[in-house]
């Protein structure tokens, strides 16, 4: 079985299972500060987190569609 992972800011590459968990955890605590975002290499708070999880599941969703209609 192949491992899969994701490329965050900075390049770091975070396992699945690990970047779900990480975005629960920021959905959780939407006022406290992480060391950085998913698409920032700063520091986010979680509310900032998930709205850029949101932005990109909105982003591969409308890729798909632009893609589709090609």
């Amino acid at each position: 079985m192949r491992k899969r992972a994701i490329t965050i800011a900075g390049g770091n590459r975070v396992s699945i299972p690990s970047y779900i968990r990480a975005v629960n955890m920021a959905r959780q605590n939407p006022e406290t500060r992480f060391e950085r975002g998913l698409t920032q290499w700063w520091a986010c708070t979680g509310a900032d987190i998930f709205a850029q999880y949101i932005e990109g599941v909105h982003d591969r969703i409308n890729q798909a569609v632009k893609n589709r209609n090609l």
